[in-house]
Order: C-alpha cells, then structure tokens, then sequence
C-alpha cells in the first residue's frame, strides 16, 4: 500500500472543511444516531455526528508529514468488511445503469482507539447513488458490534500521541457492483 496515498486521503477527509470544499453541511436522524451529511461538488461524505475524530488531527499523520515512515495499519479481516460493503452498500449501486470509471471509489474511513477497536467511520460516495442514511446506520452498527479491528505497532512513536488512529479502504464502484450481482 502506498502510504504518501493513505496519508493523502486521510487529509482529503479529515480536513475537508478547512480546504472549503464543502458546499453544504446537513444533520440527518436515523433511528439511533444523528449523521453529518457533508456535499462536496461530484459526492458526499457521512459520519456519526457525535465522531471525535473530526475535532482533533492524529499525531500518526504529523509524523508522516514530517517524514517520518508511516507505518503500516491494517485490518484484522477485510473479508468480513467486505461482506458488509456487500451487504449495505453493493444493492444502492446495482441499480445504477451506467458503468463506472476505475477512477470512481467508495472510500470508507475506518477509525480506531489505541486497541485497535473501531469506533467510527466516515464514507464518501458519488452523488449519483442514491444510499439512504438507514444504510449508513446499519453499517454503523454492524462495525461496532464485529470483531473487526485495526492493526498497527502500537508502541510505534507514530502512534503514541495520536488520539485515534484510521485506515482507509477504497472500493470500486464497478467492484460494488459485481458484488451486488452476484449476491
């Protein structure tokens, strides 16, 4: 994995609101939790609105940034997380008749505490897909309630003074498709 990519993405997400890319910014009830709802000119970003992570930039980026080696964050079974991209995401994006750009991604940002145990995220999706926020609710749900962990040197000094550490995963929309299709 390239990790100037990672670090990159992580920026795009977590300072999208200080770059002014925003066009507009709006609180949506699910059942449970209340979500941001952020729009940017080609997609949207959603998160918990009660999400940490937003306030306070990591210290594993900084270090990054300084040119420090990143060093690696992975996750503990990227098949499970997939099943749940299949399972609330891929049905959104199969009735979408055009054929997507290999460009075009599903970014999931995964965030978790020292021990790796997530306790957020945030996706940007394209516009054009039509995902209810029950979607984004069930998602939630089904990450805090998994055995899905993030997996890093926690005694990495990257790592030490961050307040929470993230990864994020990309998903072709093609990919998604497919999944839905042969689901």
């Amino acid at each position: 994995m390239n990790y100037r990519k990672l670090v990159f993405a992580l920026l795009l997400i977590t300072c999208s609101n200080i770059a002014g890319q925003v066009i507009s910014v709006e609180e949506v009830k699910g059942i449970d939790s209340t979500y941001i709802m952020e729009e940017y000119k080609n997609a949207f970003g959603v998160r918990n609105k009660s999400a940490t992570f937003k306030n306070t930039m990591p210290y594993f980026i900084e270090y990054a940034e300084l040119g420090g080696k990143l060093p690696e964050i992975a996750i503990n079974n990227k098949a499970e997380m997939d099943v749940y991209v299949r399972i609330y995401f891929a049905p959104y994006f199969a009735e979408v008749k055009r054929e997507f750009n290999n460009s075009e991604l599903l970014i999931i940002e995964l965030f978790s505490n020292h021990n790796g145990v997530i306790r957020d995220f945030e996706i940007v999706y394209p516009k054009d897909i039509q995902l209810p926020i029950s979607a984004f609710e069930q998602f939630h749900k089904a990450i805090l309630s998994s055995n899905l962990r993030l997996v890093f040197d926690k005694t990495h000094k990257a790592f030490a003074k961050s307040p929470w550490i993230g990864r994020t995963f990309s998903y072709n929309y093609n990919t998604i498709k497919e999944m839905a299709n042969n689901h």
